[in-house]
């Protein structure tokens, strides 16, 4: 009887030497960051990263684009802004929303985005279509898609975007049920001239001049 003792109680207490610490529980309807380094998604999984993070509310990142010096990060997503990161000290540099309205409309906007084949002031709203998101070589300019059927162009100057956008139209998609075009991935050439749009509808590759929006092929 004593040798069953004392093994029970050698054997209880490697149990408790080697028993994990205890995490803390987590709600059903927690959301967002629940403990240190612990992330709660809506579908209930708990995340626990490694690395740094870079808290973005509201925002659910669809894309990044790294400038080609590695002095910014760009992301957009599941809501219109597009944000700046300094990936270095993991800091937000910029937020910006990507709804710009024409100040000729009677609007408190200060804004104006400018349509660069037709010319004229138009009234806009912008959201990440895909993997559309893209600087050019230089890093003087980021590309992005926008769901509604064109590209978006930005300069980017001192580590911010520096002036509204301009947009650069697609074809039609001519596919069943639906006109507009979807544009999804882009590349620029090596010189910065050209800008390739991947149409999701039409099955087409578009080649377009990167400055002005003209369809070269």
């Amino acid at each position: 009887a004593f040798s069953k003792a004392a093994l029970l109680v050698l054997l209880c207490g490697c149990a408790g030497h080697h028993q994990q610490p205890s995490l803390p529980l987590v709600h059903r309807d927690q959301v967002g960051v629940v403990a240190a380094n612990r992330f709660v998604t809506p579908t209930g999984q708990v995340l626990t990263p490694a690395g740094r993070q870079v808290g973005l509310p509201g925002m659910r990142p669809q894309a990044l684009a790294l400038s080609p010096d590695g002095r910014l990060l760009a992301t957009s997503g599941h809501r219109d802004v597009i944000v700046l990161i300094d990936p270095a000290a993991g800091m937000v540099l910029q937020t910006l929303p990507l709804t710009v309205i024409d100040k000729r409309a009677g609007t408190n906007s200060t804004s104006t985005i400018t349509n660069s084949v037709a010319g004229t002031a138009v009234t806009n709203t912008a959201e990440l279509s895909f993997t559309g998101l893209v600087f050019s070589p230089d890093g003087r300019r980021l590309y992005l898609s926008n769901t509604a059927g064109n590209v978006w162009v930005f300069e980017v100057s001192d580590g911010r975007i520096a002036s509204p956008p301009t947009v650069l139209p697609l074809p039609d998609a001519r596919a069943p049920n639906r006109k507009r075009e979807i544009p999804t991935g882009l590349a620029v050439s090596a010189d910065g001239k050209r800008l390739y749009v991947a149409g999701n509808l039409g099955g087409r590759l578009y080649e377009l001049d990167a400055l002005t929006g003209r369809l070269l092929r």
